[in-house]
């Protein structure tokens, strides 16, 4: 026999019997100990992939019935503009005996920070030096902090999930930035909205 064969003989015939496996028993011993340790790798990696490998971030997307015979498809998103401060977007579609009426755009700011200039509307850029407006629809009772705007002609000619950069109709001395970036996923969403049929 060769020395090598013999050092690993040795090395076996020593470490083997501590763990109370006789040296006649070392393949059967490294097999069994082998699949375990598989095993427990391949467990591990199937969990760590469910865990690390997440869908792609969503918002709420509800349906609600109004009656007498309407429905409501609502996206709610929580979006940061550039200075870190979040906005609440609300886009909504009512249908009302299977015909759309109303496919709106809701835009909320921090309370008594936030004031919007309702005279003005929201201005949609697309990139490529394409501007859409959008016309202010908001309810007087809404507070200062709350802009409304109609989406539906914007909408149902996008044909794309691009960024969008809204350029918020904000009075002068607000604290916030007035842009905001809407990123593909919630475009994407806001254009099933806009497809949805009850």
């Amino acid at each position: 026999m060769s020395s090598t064969v013999i050092s690993i003989n040795r090395f076996w015939a020593t470490i083997l019997p501590t763990f109370g496996v006789g040296v006649g028993d070392r393949w059967r011993w490294f097999c069994r100990r082998g699949l375990a340790a598989l095993w427990i790798v391949g467990t591990g990696l199937a969990i760590a992939s469910l865990l690390l490998i997440q869908a792609p971030a969503q918002a709420s997307v509800h349906i609600y019935p109004e009656p007498p015979n309407g429905v409501m498809e609502r996206s709610l998103q929580t979006l940061r503009d550039e200075s870190g401060q979040a906005w609440q977007l609300v886009l909504y579609k009512r249908v009302n005996a299977g015909q759309p009426v109303s496919l709106n755009l809701r835009l909320v700011g921090f309370p008594e920070v936030t004031r919007f200039d309702h005279s003005q509307p929201l201005a949609i850029d697309i990139g490529g030096g394409e501007l859409w407006t959008a016309p202010d629809v908001t309810p007087t009772q809404f507070g200062a902090n709350v802009g409304e705007y109609d989406l539906r002609p914007f909408l149902e000619q996008l044909d794309f999930a691009a960024p969008l950069h809204l350029q918020l109709p904000l009075e002068p001395d607000s604290a916030h930035p007035t842009r905001l970036l809407v990123p593909p996923f919630a475009v994407r969403e806001w254009l099933d909205v806009t497809h949805w049929q009850p």
